[in-house]
């Protein structure tokens, strides 16, 4: 019997070649979707995984609250909290802290500029990484310990295991290759490939004031005993660093702690080691990834139940023969297996040659590390292969259940009698599903025009500043900045040059407490930057002036090395302020705010500091977070940023002479540059990755609509060529033919226009409001997104409507 039904449905493909080409490829395109989607789904959720006893690893993450602001979360702690957890709580097995810090790595004649872990000696306690060569127990037990990769160990040594081998850092300090680990895969926010001692940092933390912004930027991180309760650990933390440190008055410090595992997804923590992802979109992503099957599945119904009136004699002599309902049911939908079957091998094979694309779509096959991508390996990995069994056995119960219950259902009589049945499945449920793809349709091409134009916003019209052709070069030594930085006037190509503290894509890193006649405090971001900064980046002001060299009150004075703290040298100090920092301190207008005095509680009562100009706001940072109530003022002392806008003309050139000239000045390690592009792009990476999937799974779903349209059509056309006849005998034209089937077919695509549109708006304003600064959903957009998926289904039947509208009435009646 099973041989039978097996052959039976062999000669069913062999005979409808068209049929089966539609029904497998739309399913092998729709499963492949679905399986890139679920390879991103489940790396996005396997964070960390990997590392041994990660269940029990968190990590300690600080919120801050000072007067005037609200309370600010950031995932690093205060350097000293690693020791104050061991010494407090014995159930903490080890602790490390770890800083990344930029450096040059050098060995022999090659260098590299690259981010550094520095990190305490347990730090391989907490995190048990596999290991290559050397002892992780003692690796960084001494201050001139390194550790590498072997990535990086190929990269400097070219061998594996260079142990005792040197490195020199900034070309000063040399350390000795002491262990070899395995390289980190792509699913883990630990993005080094070195890491080295940090008993040198640590020197230099040292002298520093307790309050120095470095001593905040230890990512902490420590292992428990499993059988602690975490709750109650998280309730005897609270108050831990009030019991061992004093901070000035006002000023609340509270720690926190974050399982590993939940790093990526769950922690909105500033100054993170690598931008976070979203588990929305992961959740968005697999959603889609559903629908795409679910389409496909659709495709599936809508044709075998479609055709059914063509296998009518087959079940109706099966049935004479003594056949049961329950043998065809069994029968149809071992079809149902097989068709889903030779799709998901076809979709397996197609996923294993798209792999390196998808991953560059990704950006995960930037590094040239294979551990850094996305992996298909389906033979290695049982659950893997599992999952691609059970999705077959799934798919094909579910989408050929009802097929098989509406084919087995004809009666013997009536098919033997005629070979015609005319009622095969319902048509409303068919035009129903067809509602269904289209409205998942309309969603993703929706989805895709917002991410689109809010990526377009972020890059563009929502920076508000001038990013054209501008280098930023990372200073060191304020001492030769100023030469540095007039050389640069002088090479050709260069425009114009400017300073800051930070690059203007950075949050100021000096954060004090201000206060306006009459009115309350208020914490304010505090960013030095040169005379010529908002010029630079074609900022303008709304009210009043801009800095300018000729004011001898416009820069704290040169001289000084701490002017503002102790009132030397001047009486009065000009800032410029945005328009947060305006409504912040409450003043009605830009204009109200010209002239005002602030009061600075950290800053010497001796200066007045007047505000002399208000910009706009511009995003610093990045657009997910408002706007921040942002103060600049002048001082060549704190600059370390340099600006360098290129004129576009030999661009390669004009970095060649900026590199010569940078080895002229005599710093020790090579140039730090970035453009400030670049740095954008970097920024909205996930927004553009999103973009990306969503732009490859709109075609694909607009692939598998169209194929199944297409394949409706093929059929119901058919089922309709005597009606077409009889009407063209009684007079009807071409267009009018032409015009009832297009309705039919479009009926239902318009249908879905109408009640997804308002659910996509919906859904995209709610993935809007992540964002602090957005674009707007407008109402062309709505339209422009109707009118493709119209434009799409009349195209997918036109041939096929022209063709059956111009048959001759003569032919069209013979056909039954």
């Amino acid at each position: 019997m099973w041989r039978n039904y097996l052959s039976a449905a062999l000669r069913n493909l062999s005979r409808n070649r068209l049929y089966a080409a539609i029904n497998i490829v739309g399913l092998a395109i729709g499963l492949a979707a679905g399986i890139f989607a679920g390879l991103y789904v489940r790396e996005e959720l396997s964070y960390e995984r990997f590392i041994p006893g990660h269940e029990s690893i968190y990590r300690v993450s600080m919120t801050r609250q000072v007067p005037g602001a609200p309370a600010a979360a950031f995932s690093t702690a205060y350097h000293r909290v690693s020791e104050w957890l061991e010494s407090d709580f014995p159930e903490i097995q080890a602790s490390s802290r770890l800083w990344i810090v930029r450096k040059a790595v050098r060995h022999g004649e090659f260098e590299a500029q690259q981010s550094v872990g520095f990190a305490d000696r347990d730090f391989f306690r907490v995190f048990a990484l596999p290991a290559i060569a050397g002892d992780l127990a003692t690796a960084l037990s001494t201050p001139d310990g390194i550790v590498l990769t072997r990535q990086a160990a190929r990269k400097y040594f070219g061998e594996d295991m260079p142990i005792g081998k040197t490195l020199e850092l900034d070309r000063s300090a040399v350390m000795r290759v002491t262990a070899v680990i395995e390289d980190l895969p792509s699913n883990t926010h630990l993005n080094f490939t070195v890491i080295a001692s940090n008993a040198r940092l640590l020197q230099e933390l040292q002298p520093l004031p307790e309050f120095n912004v470095r001593k905040f930027e230890a990512h902490t991180y420590f292992s428990l005993d499993p059988a602690t309760s975490l709750q109650s650990l998280r309730e005897r933390m609270t108050g831990l660093i009030d019991r061992h440190q004093k901070f000035p008055p006002g000023i609340q410090l509270q720690v926190d702690v974050l399982p590993i595992d939940d790093i990526h997804l769950k922690s909105s923590a500033q100054f993170p080691l690598e931008p976070p992802g979203d588990l929305k979109t992961v959740y968005a992503i697999a959603a889609v990834g559903i629908l795409i099957v679910l389409i496909a599945g659709i495709n599936f119904v809508n044709l075998m139940t479609s055709r059914a009136s063509q296998r009518a004699v087959e079940v109706g002599v099966r049935k004479a023969a003594g056949a049961s309902r329950r043998d065809l049911v069994l029968q149809f939908i071992g079809e149902s297996l097989i068709h889903v079957t030779i799709a998901m091998l076809v979709a397996v094979a197609a996923v294993e040659l798209l792999m390196p694309y998808f991953n560059a779509l990704l950006d995960r096959s930037l590094s040239g590390d294979p551990t850094a991508t996305i992996q298909f390996e389906y033979w290695r990995d049982p659950m893997l292969a599992l999952a691609l069994v059970a999705a077959v056995l799934i798919i094909g119960l579910a989408a050929g259940f009802y097929p098989a219950m509406v084919l087995s259902a004809f009666r013997p009589i009536d098919t033997l009698k005629t070979g015609i049945v005319r009622s095969a499945g319902s048509f409303t449920v068919r035009q129903l599903l067809v509602v269904l793809q289209f409205g998942v349709l309309v969603l993703l091409i929706l989805a895709t025009a917002v991410i689109h134009r809010q990526t377009q916003f972020a890059l563009n019209e929502g920076l508000r500043i001038d990013r054209n052709q501008v280098l930023l070069v990372s200073f060191r030594d304020a001492r030769t900045r100023q030469g540095f930085q007039e050389a640069l006037r002088e090479v050709a190509g260069v425009e114009a040059v400017t300073s800051s503290h930070t690059a203007p894509t950075n949050r100021g890193t000096i954060q004090l407490t201000a206060e306006r006649a009459g009115g309350s405090p208020a914490a304010l971001q505090f960013t030095p930057v040169d005379f010529n900064f908002h010029e630079f980046y074609g900022l303008q002001p709304l009210a009043g002036r801009l800095f300018s060299r000729e004011r001898g009150t416009d820069a704290v004075p040169a001289n000084a090395t701490s002017a503002v703290a102790s009132g030397d040298g001047a009486a009065q100090l000009a800032l410029i302020v945005n328009e947060a920092t305006v409504r912040t301190l409450g003043f009605a207008t830009p204009d109200a705010a010209v002239g005002q005095i602030l009061k600075i509680k950290e800053w010497s009562p001796d200066l007045q500091y007047s505000i002399v100009g208000v910009i706009p706001d511009f995003p610093v940072d990045s657009i997910r977070v408002a706007v921040q109530p942002t103060v600049y003022f002048v001082d060549q002392n704190r600059l370390s940023m340099i600006s360098v806008r290129l004129n576009g003309r030999a661009i390669p050139e004009t970095l060649t002479q900026i590199n010569r000239l940078w080895q002229r000045i005599g710093e020790p390690r090579p140039i730090e540059s970035q453009f400030l592009d670049e740095y954008y792009e970097l920024l909205y990476t996930d927004v553009r990755q999103q973009a990306r999937l969503f732009n490859g799974f709109t075609v694909i779903a607009l692939i598998i609509a169209s194929l199944g349209l297409f394949g409706l059509s093929v059929f119901s056309a058919q089922q309709r060529t005597k009606e077409v006849g009889i009407r063209k005998a009684m007079g009807a034209g071409t267009q009018e033919i032409m015009r009832l089937l297009l309705w039919q077919f479009l009926r239902p695509v318009l249908i879905a226009i109408v009640l997804a549109l308002p659910l996509g708006a919906w859904l995209m304003q709610r993935w809007l409001s992540g964002f602090a600064q957005r674009a707007s959903i407008e109402a062309w957009l709505l339209i422009a997104a109707g009118a493709v998926v119209v434009l799409i289904g009349a195209l997918t039947v036109a041939a096929h409507v022209i063709l059956v509208a111009r048959w001759r009435p003569a032919a069209a009646l013979r056909y039954e």
